[in-house]
């Protein structure tokens, strides 16, 4: 096989094509991976969005639950609380009736005492009015009867 310097040029020209057309093909195949990225990204995109809500949706109905039991815990703890009194209230109420059967008992030195609703200050006041001056005479007498005892003493 012998070289003709047509055929030479014919080569290097051949080269250059395919150098050129490989170049073409490489930015193609760039361009097609970046258009693949492109088209990937708004997917992952929607696919982060879905677990970031579903994520977010655990994490508040986790919060809430939290929530609620606290709050049942401190209900519980209230009810128990108002029985503790009603407890506490009915041995009070029950203790002064013990102690008002025993005040009222026949045997029991103060076994009069009444029991029950206070009487009111209007039955037993004193009418307001101003003393009465003693009368002249009355006290000539008191003075002389004092006269006399002093007279008598000494």
């Amino acid at each position: 096989m012998h070289i003709v310097a047509g055929d030479a040029d014919a080569a290097k020209t051949l080269k250059k094509n395919e150098v050129c057309e490989v170049a073409k093909l490489r930015e193609e195949v760039d361009s097609l991976k970046k258009m693949k990225f492109a088209a990937i990204q708004p997917a992952m995109a929607t696919v982060n969005a879905t677990d970031t809500s579903v994520r977010l949706q655990h994490e508040f109905d986790e919060a809430k639950r939290r929530a609620q039991d606290a709050n049942e815990r401190w209900i519980a703890a209230l009810e128990e609380q108002v029985q503790t009194l009603k407890h506490i209230t009915e041995e009070a109420v029950s203790e002064a009736e013990g102690w008002k059967l025993e005040a009222q008992s026949p045997g029991n030195k103060r076994g009069g005492i009444a029991i029950g609703v206070t009487p009111s200050p209007q039955i037993r006041t004193r009418p307001r009015c101003a003393p009465v001056p003693t009368p002249v005479n009355t006290k000539k007498k008191q003075v002389e009867d004092y006269s006399e005892l002093v007279a008598r003493h000494f």
